[in-house]
């Protein structure tokens, strides 16, 4: 591509990005850092301080973008979109580690730049970040799933030795029905996925299955459907035993725990955020990703 070309494009993406990061968004951002900082101060808490830092280092980086002149603010198309993909690459991690402490006032924040630079990048003609395996169990599926169970339910009706009724279909009675949906979906982006695999026992937790191993992305992904004599209690323990056990399968650095709560027998969800969000350290020694997701939304009939 000639360097007119690239070099218009990166003007047309960086006053893009400029009109995002305006003075209006600037000044909303900063005031969420102060208060960060003040809610830091009070609690004094890890994971505050770590949200405040978070928080300050996410309107540094964005007053950079304030103005994208070429070259009196970057050296060249090349620096301009080699910036841009860099903060891109720094807040995706800090949105994936740290998405359950921000709350509801910065997150919204962070998801709206991700978002504005990926259309800077397509609009500098540069390759857009693919998503991660999991942005896509979040984003594309669990968030999802009722939805699309209810859709599920929704099928064609035909006249059957003059009897009107629906085709067969799958409906969500138990955890065993949320795996095959989901394995259903998640089938699509990825080749291999083996269900049920033996976990060796270890440290006294017995020997186990997994519900779904993605190999290619290391990653083991559970199951769990609340019911009756399944509430938030036996939840925790059930992933504390999965925490505990599955690591010690050489294969896994991330293990994914999809809970589907839709009657809402989970009270406190941001519990077991807390509590398991992260990264874990096994009995062994390993350091392994841990991510809960839990829905509590109804299928609808």
């Amino acid at each position: 591509m000639p360097r007119h070309s690239k070099l218009d494009e990166a003007m047309k993406a960086g006053d893009y990005l400029e009109k995002f990061f305006d003075r209006v968004r600037m000044e909303k951002i900063e005031r969420l850092v102060y208060e960060a900082k003040a809610n830091s101060l009070s609690s004094n808490s890890d994971d505050a301080n770590k949200v405040a830092s978070l928080a300050h280092s996410f309107f540094q980086f964005s007053k950079k973008f304030e103005n994208n002149s070429i070259p009196s603010s970057h050296p060249s198309p090349q620096k301009f979109i080699s910036s841009v993909g860099l903060f891109y690459g720094w807040l995706k991690g800090v949105e994936e580690k740290f998405d359950n402490q921000f709350g509801d006032n910065i997150l919204p924040q962070i998801e709206g730049a991700l978002e504005a630079m990926e259309e800077t990048l397509r609009i500098a003609g540069a390759d857009t970040p693919s998503p991660s395996i999991i942005d896509i169990l979040d984003k594309v599926i669990s968030a999802k799933f009722a939805r699309l169970a209810s859709y599920m339910l929704q099928r064609r009706k035909e006249t059957v030795n003059n009897v009107l009724s629906a085709r067969e279909t799958i409906t969500i009675g138990d955890e065993y029905d949320v795996q095959d949906l989901y394995r259903a979906v998640l089938s699509m982006y990825c080749d291999t996925i083996v269900s049920e695999d033996y976990v060796p026992a270890f440290a006294g937790v017995k020997r186990s299955r997994v519900d779904l191993y993605v190999p290619e992305h290391q990653l083991f992904v559970e199951f769990k459907m609340t019911k009756a004599d399944l509430g938030q209690k036996e939840v925790i323990g059930q992933l504390n035993e999965d925490r505990a056990l599955y690591p010690s399968h050489p294969g896994c650095s991330f293990l994914y725990a999809f809970i589907f709560d839709p009657t809402r027998k989970i009270a406190d969800p941001q519990a077991i955020h807390t509590a398991f969000d992260g990264i874990n350290k096994t009995g062994g020694g390993r350091e392994i990703k841990m991510k809960v997701f839990i829905l509590q939304e109804p299928v609808a009939s």
